[in-house]
């Protein structure tokens, strides 16, 4: 995650990963299947395409 560049106003705050729930830090990395909470000031932001810069 520390190395994505994401939008401006815009943060991970969750990662559900095989039925866990994870607080993503700077060494986790999105993998495919995850489904993460993105807290932003942005509206209408639905793919993961959409929130990097």
């Amino acid at each position: 995650m520390r190395e994505l560049a994401l939008r401006d106003h815009l943060l991970i705050a969750c990662l559900f990963r095989n039925g866990r729930t994870l607080i993503p830090g700077g060494d986790d990395c999105i993998l495919a299947g995850d489904r993460i909470i993105v807290v932003t000031t942005h509206t209408g932001l639905r793919e993961l395409a959409e929130i990097l810069a």
